[in-house]
C-alpha cells in the first residue's frame, strides 16, 4: 500500500509577505491616484468649456448694453419733453405731438441681462478650479452687479404699474393699441394742481429711473470689459 504525502508548501518570510503588502499598496494607491488625476483633467476641461461659454455670454451681454444704453438715452429725451409739456401746461396744444410723446413714455425697456453660463459655472463646481483670485471675484462683482440692475428696475415697473391706473383716469387712451401707430387722443381736461403734479411727477420718475439705468449700465460695462481680458487670460494658460 502505497503512502502520498502531501507537497511541503515553502513558508514565506516577514520581508516576503511585507513585500508583497507593499507592492498592492502601491498598486492601489497608484491606481487611486491615476484615477483622481484623470477626473481632475476631466473637471478642468469641462470648467475650460464653462469659460468659454461664459466669455460669449460676457461678449453678448456687451451687445445687448449697448443697445439698452442707446434706448435709454432716446427715451430719456421723449420722457424729458413730456414731462415739460405738462408742467409748461401745454398738453393740449399738439395733441399728435402729446400722442406721440405719450407712446415713448410709456414703453417698458427691457433690463435683463444673461447669467446663465456664471450659474453653471457655480451649480456644476468649477469655480474651485479657478485658482484665479481675482478673476473669481470680478465674475461675483459683476453677477451682483447684473442683479441689482435687475431688481432695481423691477422694483422701479412695480411703482409706475401702480400708478398706472390713475394715470389712465386721466389719459384719454381709447385708440391705443401697443403698436407702432400713433393714437388719435382727445384734448385733456381741465387738469387741478393736484394732478398736474401728479403728471408731472410720474414722467419725472421714468426719467430719473433711465438715467438711473445708464448710470447701472456704465458700471456694468466697466465691469464686462475688464472680465472679457480676464476671462481670455485664464483660458490663454
Amino acid at each position: 500500500m502505497e503512502v502520498h504525502h502531501h507537497p511541503q508548501i515553502e513558508k514565506k518570510g516577514f520581508k516576503e509577505y511585507f513585500l508583497e503588502f507593499v507592492m498592492i499598496f502601491l498598486a492601489v494607491t497608484m491606481g487611486f491616484f491615476a484615477e483622481s488625476l484623470r477626473e481632475h483633467f476631466a473637471d478642468v476641461r469641462i470648467t475650460h468649456q464653462y469659460l468659454e461659454a461664459y466669455q460669449q455670454e460676457l461678449e453678448h451681454n456687451k451687445e445687448t448694453m449697448h443697445r439698452y444704453d442707446s434706448s435709454y438715452t432716446y427715451f430719456m429725451k421723449e420722457t424729458d419733453s413730456m414731462t415739460m409739456l405738462f408742467y409748461n401746461r401745454k398738453e393740449n396744444e399738439d395733441l399728435n405731438a402729446t400722442s406721440r410723446l405719450f407712446i415713448k413714455s410709456r414703453f417698458i425697456l427691457p433690463s435683463t441681462l444673461d447669467d446663465a453660463a456664471y450659474q453653471q459655472l457655480i451649480n456644476s463646481g468649477g469655480l474651485k478650479f479657478i485658482h484665479n483670485n481675482a478673476l473669481r471675484d470680478s465674475m461675483a462683482r459683476y453677477a451682483s452687479a447684473m442683479k441689482e440692475f435687475s431688481v432695481y428696475n423691477q422694483i422701479k415697473y412695480a411703482d409706475r404699474s401702480a400708478n398706472v391706473p390713475e394715470m389712465n383716469s386721466l389719459d384719454d387712451i381709447h385708440d391705443w393699441t401697443f403698436s407702432n401707430k400713433i393714437p388719435e387722443m382727445d384734448p385733456y381736461p381741465k387738469l387741478t394742481e393736484r394732478e398736474r403734479r401728479f403728471m408731472v411727477s410720474f414722467y419725472r420718475q421714468v426719467y430719473i429711473q433711465l438715467y438711473a439705468d445708464k448710470i447701472g449700465l456704465s458700471r456694468l460695462n466697466s465691469l464686462n470689459t475688464n472680465l472679457i481680458k480676464m476671462v481670455q487670460d485664464e483660458l490663454n494658460k
